[in-house]
Parts: C-alpha cells; sequence; structure tokens
C-alpha cells in the first residue's frame, strides 16, 4: 500500500474558480455529487437540486423533509438517491420526481455498492448494509466501529471507509450475504475528515493542517 501526503497550498495554481451557486430552499449546501453524464447534484439542508455541465438549474424539489441532507449519489440507470440525517432514503427520477421514501435508521454516512447501500457514521456501532429493492438490511461490527467519519464508493465499487480515530482507511469489498470483506487498509491517515476516490482509482483524504492523503492501492 503506498501513499504521499500533498498539502493543499502547493496546488493553487491549477484551480480555478469558475460560479458559485446559489440554493434557493434550505441554509447550507451539504452534499454534492458528479454524475458520469457530468451533471451535478446538490444537496441543501433540505431540498435537492440537478444542474448541468453549465451550472444551469435543471430540476429541483421542493422542501423535503426538515432533516439535513447528509449525501446525494446516482444509480446506474440514473435513479437518484438522497440520505437525510433522519434515516430517511428518499428515492427520485432523473428529473428529480420522487417515487419512494424509505426509513433505514438514524445513521449518518452511505454510500453505493449495486443495490447496497452502506451505511455508517460516527458514533454509530456497525455498518448496515441496506439493499435498496427489497429494504432488507443487516448490521455487521468492523474495526473502528463508531468512528466512520465519511465513507465513499471506489470505481470498483468496493467501499472506502475514513476512521478518522485510528488513523487508517479501509477498503471493503460488499456481500449482501456474506457482509463487508476487508480488501486493504492504510495506515497513517492522521486527523482525516472526508473521503473520496477519483475514476483511476486513486483514493483522497482531506485531513487538518490543510493536507489532503493521495492513496494508490496499485
Amino acid at each position: 500500500m503506498e501513499y504521499f501526503l500533498a498539502p493543499i497550498v502547493a496546488v493553487p495554481k491549477s484551480l480555478q474558480h469558475i460560479k458559485d451557486l446559489n440554493v434557493t430552499i434550505g441554509t447550507f449546501c451539504r452534499a454534492v455529487h458528479h454524475t458520469k453524464n457530468g451533471d451535478l447534484i446538490v444537496g441543501s439542508s433540505c431540498s435537492i437540486a440537478l444542474y448541468d455541465g453549465n451550472f444551469t438549474k435543471l430540476y429541483s424539489t421542493g422542501r423535503e423533509t426538515s432533516s439535513n441532507v447528509c449525501s446525494v449519489m446516482q444509480q446506474k440507470d440514473g435513479t437518484i438517491l438522497a440520505f437525510f440525517s433522519n434515516g430517511t432514503l428518499l428515492t427520485l427520477s432523473p428529473s428529480l420526481e420522487k417515487r419512494k421514501e424509505t426509513p433505514t435508521g438514524g445513521y449518518k454516512k452511505s454510500a453505493l455498492s449495486g443495490n447496497i447501500l452502506t451505511i455508517c457514521g460516527p458514533n454509530i456501532t456497525g455498518m448496515k448494509l441496506f439493499n435498496i429493492q427489497t429494504n432488507n438490511h443487516r448490521t455487521y461490527s468492523i474495526p473502528g466501529s463508531g468512528q466512520i467519519h465519511s465513507v465513499c464508493t471506489h470505481p470498483d465499487e468496493d467501499i472506502c471507509l475514513l476512521d478518522a480515530k485510528n488513523s487508517k482507511v479501509r477498503k471493503y469489498r460488499i456481500y449482501e450475504e456474506m457482509g463487508p470483506q476487508l480488501v486493504w487498509e492504510c495506515n497513517g491517515v492522521e486527523q482525516g475528515y472526508a473521503i473520496c476516490c477519483d475514476e483511476q482509482g486513486l483514493t483522497y483524504v482531506s485531513a487538518a493542517g490543510k493536507k489532503v492523503y493521495v492513496i494508490n492501492s496499485g
């Protein structure tokens, strides 16, 4: 397992501010997802909006719930999923028409692997696997349980977790019957806050001290 540390301050010349998006419903932008066709799904404190590649708003929902949007994501068929802090999973069409509302429990962080939603978060015991088609779910004990601060989907549909307290990143393969199976673990990721992956399989962790860890699993 290889990883290297890159200060954010080393790359500002390669970044360009393009445009601010004004959210008209809710107070804060709390979640964002970039789709494969170049659209942008934005979750505010209580609603979801879809923008095209030119940052023009295509669709938006009304006030869906008094709870905050924790994460937004899109399935391969275009269906949009929005996960709220009260544990509600909202299933929407590509044009943001509501299809289904499902209670999943008060979990905070989520990522999608096929039809399986992996749900976990700080101060929560275990990893919950939730089948968005059947609503079947099961909770598994994992290392660092209760300390998972962020979770994301790897391009190969494995799940990467940030265990902030123990300074680790773990990658799991998700099986509905067997549960999560550890693929690799990376140590020394200190004071991490959020995690994401790119299409090449590199894993990025933002951390305190204006740092970004970049993990290459080879």
